[in-house]
């Protein structure tokens, strides 16, 4: 019977996997774009095309045409391979619309932290199953004064697991983003303004709420708060300060989390 409600509820993911893959469309061909971001940001502007930005703590960033930005993050790819693609599809003036696009496979990350110990958030005895995470957002911008943008991100993430053990991490902002290996579909949504406050100082803000349909009812969640502040130095250099702050409601009861973190980006 288990192997059965497993195999079922495969299937339904993997429906939905191809539903929000599809519905995503293909890239077709668009004109190309004006305007391009000169840093990675959360709005749906791209980079100027084969310019590459290198973070510490934050993702890097390429993009290998007009359209189009890759990301991913060089030290966490190691134990988390992943990758995200930016797809502009609308460049008029103030209005940017863009399509957001991620799969990563996490199967690495949660067998290295199935032990005792510190770092450990499984029992070391989990059968860790090979697994494939996949989201996609719209991402739709608007330039309300010159350099400062209102951005607001809708979109889904479904999973392809095999068979093993559940792998929850009881643990906050991890909790959300690996949601969707236990349930079927995990929506999230985001409200997010950035821009230039003065000279080469730079701010962004940002709420992001996650749905965690788990048991059905009643239904979980989770909502961020972040904000950060950059300098830039030079034409190719930028130093950022960020904090993020967790609020969930989970299983396991309400949890609240702090995370502050420094950073630094090279551009070429």
């Amino acid at each position: 019977m288990r192997r059965t409600a497993r195999a079922w509820q495969y299937a339904r993911t993997l429906r939905a996997a191809l539903f929000l893959l599809a519905s995503s469309g293909v890239a077709l061909a668009a004109p190309e774009p004006a305007r391009f971001a000169t840093w990675p940001d959360d709005t749906a502007l791209s980079l100027a095309p084969r310019r590459l930005v290198l973070g510490v703590l934050s993702e890097s960033a390429w993009a290998p045409s007009p359209q189009l930005e890759l990301r991913m993050h060089p030290l966490l790819f190691w134990v988390l391979p992943h990758i995200e693609a930016k797809w502009r599809w609308l460049d008029a003036g103030p209005w940017q619309l863009s399509s957001s696009h991620r799969v990563s496979y996490p199967t690495p990350f949660l067998a290295l932290v199935s032990r005792e110990g510190s770092g450990g958030l499984l029992p070391p005895t989990t059968d860790v199953p090979h697994a494939v995470l996949l989201a996609s957002d719209a991402v739709g911008s608007f330039e309300w004064n010159a350099g400062q943008w209102v951005t607001l991100r809708a979109g889904a993430a479904v999973a392809l697991v095999g068979p093993g053990d559940d792998t929850m991490l009881d643990f906050p902002i991890l909790y959300q983003r690996f949601a969707a290996l236990y349930a079927p579909l995990v929506p999230r949504a985001s409200l997010a303004a950035n821009g230039t406050l003065v000279g080469r100082v730079a701010y962004a803000l940002e709420f992001r709420h996650f749905w965690l349909p788990l048991d059905h009812l009643p239904l979980y969640w989770a909502s961020e708060y972040s904000a950060e502040a950059f300098i830039q130095i030079g034409e190719n250099h930028r130093l950022g300060a960020a904090g993020r702050l967790s609020v969930a409601r989970l299983p396991v009861g309400e949890r609240t989390h702090f995370l502050p973190h420094l950073d630094y980006q090279l551009a070429f």
